[in-house]
Order: C-alpha cells, then sequence, then structure tokens
C-alpha cells in the first residue's frame, strides 16, 4: 500500500497523480495533510477563459471531492502531494513531485508565465537524506496555453513519479542531488494579465494565418555528402550540395528514410496533402546525380501515417510507419518492393507511439518511440522496448519513460554505428517541434537502464531560411533531411540549390 498525502483542498491534477498510480496496481491510502492549496488571484478565471476561448484543456485546479482519512501512514511509502515542504526527521520514506526544485505547483506557473518549461524532479526523502532520484525537461507545446501545458507537465511529472516508484520496488536507489527542496512564493496575479493579453494576440495571429493557408510548410532536402556527412562532422558543409524535393504547395513532404536497395537510392516519405488532413507513405527513387523522380503514393490507410522507418531484416525489407492515430505500432512487408506493403502484425498494441525506430544490439531487438502516457507531450519523452525476434512479444522497460529531455528524446531517424558505438539522432523540441537534431552517443542499453550523451545540437543549415529540422536518415553517400521553410519558397524546383 501507498499513501497519498493530500491538502485538504485536493484538485484534478492531484486527482489524475492518483489515477495513474491506481491505474499501475499501486493500493492507495488518501490522506488528509492539513493544508490548503494557495492559488494566484486570478487564475480561475484565465483558465476558464482559455477552455471558453480558445477551447484548451482542462483545469487542473479545479476542485475535486476525494474520500480521505485522517490519521498516521499506513503504506510502506508515502506520496507527498500536499505542495509542502516535509521535514525529514522520523517519517516514513517519501517521494515529492518538484517543480523547479520547489514541491508547489505553484513554480509551475511561474515558469510558464515566464515562457518556459519548469524543471521536473522526483525528490526521495527519509529520515537520514533528501534526493533526486529521477529528473526531466518537459515540453511546451504551446506556450499561450496555460491549461494544455499544465495538463501536459502534470502528465510527464506523474510518469516521473511511477518511474521512481517502480526503481524503489526493485531496490534501486539512484544517487542524485542532496539539496532539499525550496519555499515557494505563489506569482502575483499581475503576471497574469500580460499572459492573457500575449495569449489572445498569438491565437488571433494563428487563426489568421490558417486563413491565408500556411505559413510554414514542411520540406524533404537531400544532398549527396560523400565523406561530409552530418553524422562525420555534425557540421553543414558545401551549402551549393542541398536539393529539395519539390511539391505543389498543395502537400507537404516529411520524415523522410532512404535505403539502398539494388543498386538505387528508395526514399520513402510522409506525404500530407492539406486537402485531407491525413499522411500517406509515398516513394520516390534518387539516382546517383542527385535527381529525383515524382513521389508515388505507395501505402494508404484509414488514419493518419507519418515517419516511414524502412529496413532490411532477416533477407526482407520492412516498415513500421507511425500509427499512432490508431493507438498502435504496425509493422509491414516489403512484397514486392518498393510499390506494395503486406500489413504483417502489430508491435505493440494500445498505446500512443510516436516515431518508432528499430535497431539490432547485442542480439535483442531494440524499439524506440516517443509515448504520450495520460494527455503528456510526445515532444519530450523515450520509452523502450525489447524483442527476441521481429514478430515475437514486445516487453516495455521497467523504468519508462527511460528520457524525459524536449532537447534530446523523441527519436528523429535510424540508429548507426560509428568508431565502435552506437548512435542516434533525435529531436531538439526545447524551442518549437522539430526545432533542430541532437546527435546522441548510446551509453547504456539493456534491461535495467539507458542512458545517452548529447555531443552536438544542430540547426538547420544557415544558408537556409528554416526554422526547423526533425528528421535526418542516410545510406551510402546521400542524405535526406526534412526542413520548415516559409511557404513562399515552395516553388523551388528539383535539381536548385536551397539556398
Amino acid at each position: 500500500m501507498i499513501t497519498a498525502l493530500l491538502p485538504s483542498d485536493p484538485r484534478r491534477w492531484h486527482q489524475r497523480f492518483l489515477s495513474v498510480l491506481g491505474s499501475s496496481g499501486y493500493e492507495l491510502q488518501l490522506l488528509d495533510s492539513g493544508y490548503r492549496t494557495s492559488l494566484p488571484a486570478g487564475l480561475g478565471l484565465l483558465l476558464t477563459l482559455e477552455r471558453l476561448l480558445f477551447r484548451a484543456g482542462d483545469n487542473v485546479f479545479e476542485p475535486v471531492d476525494l474520500a480521505m482519512a485522517e490519521g498516521p501512514p499506513k503504506g510502506e511509502f508515502v506520496v507527498d502531494l500536499s505542495g509542502f515542504t516535509a521535514a525529514t526527521g522520523g517519517q516514513a520514506p517519501r517521494l515529492s513531485p518538484l517543480f523547479d526544485r520547489c514541491c508547489d505547483p505553484n513554480s509551475a506557473i511561474a515558469a510558464l508565465l515566464d515562457g518556459r518549461a519548469p524543471r521536473l524532479e522526483i525528490e526521495f526523502r527519509d529520515a537520514m537524506r533528501a534526493q533526486i532520484v529521477a529528473s526531466g525537461l518537459p515540453a511546451v507545446e504551446d506556450q499561450h496555453s496555460l491549461s494544455r501545458s499544465l495538463g501536459q507537465i502534470c502528465a510527464r511529472s506523474a510518469s516521473l513519479l511511477l518511474r521512481a516508484l517502480r526503481d524503489f520496488q526493485r531496490g534501486r536507489i539512484l544517487g542524485g542531488v542532496a539539496e532539499p527542496a525550496i519555499a515557494c512564493v505563489p506569482p502575483a496575479s499581475l503576471f497574469l494579465l500580460p499572459f492573457v493579453a500575449r495569449a489572445l494576440v498569438s491565437k488571433v495571429a494563428y487563426r489568421l494565418t490558417r486563413i491565408a493557408r500556411m505559413s510554414d510548410h514542411w520540406v524533404v532536402g537531400y544532398r549527396l555528402a560523400g565523406a561530409n556527412k552530418l553524422w562525420d562532422r555534425f557540421a553543414w558543409e558545401a551549402p551549393n550540395s542541398l536539393f529539395r524535393l519539390p511539391d505543389d504547395g498543395a502537400r507537404f513532404y516529411a520524415d523522410p528514410f532512404v535505403l539502398r536497395h539494388d543498386g538505387a537510392f528508395h526514399v520513402f516519405v510522409e506525404e500530407y496533402p492539406y486537402s485531407t488532413g491525413k499522411g500517406v507513405v509515398s516513394w520516390l527513387t534518387i539516382d546517383d546525380a542527385g535527381k529525383a523522380s515524382a513521389p508515388r503514393i505507395v501505402l494508404e490507410r484509414p488514419y493518419h501515417l507519418s515517419y516511414p522507418f524502412v529496413f532490411e531484416h532477416g533477407g526482407q525489407v520492412y516498415m513500421v510507419p507511425e500509427t499512432h492515430k490508431a493507438r498502435r505500432v504496425e509493422i509491414y512487408r516489403a512484397d514486392p518492393f518498393p510499390h506494395r506493403w503486406v500489413f504483417e502484425g502489430i508491435l505493440i498494441d494500445d498505446i500512443e507511439a510516436t516515431d518508432a525506430t528499430l535497431v539490432a544490439d547485442c542480439g535483442r531487438l531494440w524499439l524506440f518511440a516517443a509515448v504520450a502516457d495520460a494527455g503528456a507531450s510526445t515532444w519530450d519523452s523515450l520509452c523502450l522496448f525489447s524483442s527476441d525476434k521481429l514478430l515475437g512479444k514486445w516487453r516495455p522497460h521497467h523504468r519508462n519513460p527511460v528520457l524525459v529531455d524536449a532537447r534530446a528524446a523523441r527519436p528523429a531517424g535510424a540508429m548507426v554505428r560509428a568508431n565502435g558505438r552506437l548512435w542516434r539522432v533525435a529531436q531538439d523540441c526545447s524551442r518549437i517541434y522539430g526545432g533542430g537534431l541532437a546527435f546522441c552517443a548510446i551509453d547504456r542499453l539493456d534491461d535495467e537502464d539507458y542512458a545517452q550523451s548529447v555531443v552536438k545540437t544542430l540547426a538547420p543549415p544557415p544558408s537556409v531560411r528554416a526554422r526547423g529540422i526533425h528528421t535526418l536518415n542516410c545510406a551510402g553517400a546521400l542524405e535526406v533531411f526534412d526542413l520548415i521553410v516559409p511557404l513562399r519558397t515552395a516553388g523551388m524546383l528539383q535539381g536548385e540549390g536551397i539556398v
């Protein structure tokens, strides 16, 4: 049993934490801490206005009725959601979510009003010590929606708390920062007013932009890199060698994957017609001189498809496209390659996983993916699954999410081996979705843990008017990637430099 220590006036965000713990099989004792929640004046009105004007998320600070007991904790662990720093002496071991090193969720509000995401941590306390046992940097998908941002931060904090509980159940005590939580001061209500004004301006501008069609547009770029691959130098060189796949402006191409097969470069992309609002997988070829053929649709489903991860395994060619709208990870086999794809089965079911990327390592198959946990963002998390064979049973890693970091979590392409190490490329979503690429050396990958080191973060080519880049793949001398560019540049022709 776990004791959940709550304020006397619990809110919806407390209920969400309890729901995550309860759905994971934990028996809960709800205990009244005797404290009451202190919130900035005007917060409730702001969250109500967001729901009415922008159809934003639920108010996570809305009061809820929970049956709470009084008295001593009965569980072997206490999950402290009271929002107050507890004394360390003579108490059962406890775990507390922190926001910018503060147990009061008001500090999460203060961070969002300041235009940034709060640092999430889980603090462990017992009679002897206080230490940080889990941490992460969440994504803020919409900086002008306090409701949605708070909901995603709450969900991601709950997933970190659940991971910490599992660690302790397995006898795992992590080393960490030995600094106690700090006292917090709720943000003043006057800071809410400029936030509302900025949000209104942003939302109006967004609606006008959509009326005037799209201001930004994904495009697929490529180059014959030779010895100047990004994986070799982590830097852009020879800008005049960059080319783009043309489109008619009524659709975009993104998420390119390339496979060298039978002496040709076969490229698979997400094709997204604006008229349908649903992605399909298209195929094209690029010859050794850099000339691309016209894309042709090769896979379409009733739901959205993207990120067509294509790979060879056991003499066959397979594809694992992103199918998160169907809440499962599907796999297809080429029969024949590259025009026809046969549904082979479901690798993982009942999951909202994005950008699934597979790799073989030490006799095992590993699947990397970003997963939306109970309303959390898919921009900031990395989850692992493993299997002994491709179409066998895939088991989730017991420390999922193994990484919470908007700067280097979500997959951005196939993994590579270089200099005796396994590397992965991840999306840097700390600024915007797909803002850049993070090149990560994998330091540990096994059943007990995962660790990576970011050696370089790369922005789009400096000579290109692009706001972001979020996929990179290579085969032989060819590198393919995608860029967010202004729509007015959509008329560039095949074979011309992007600059």
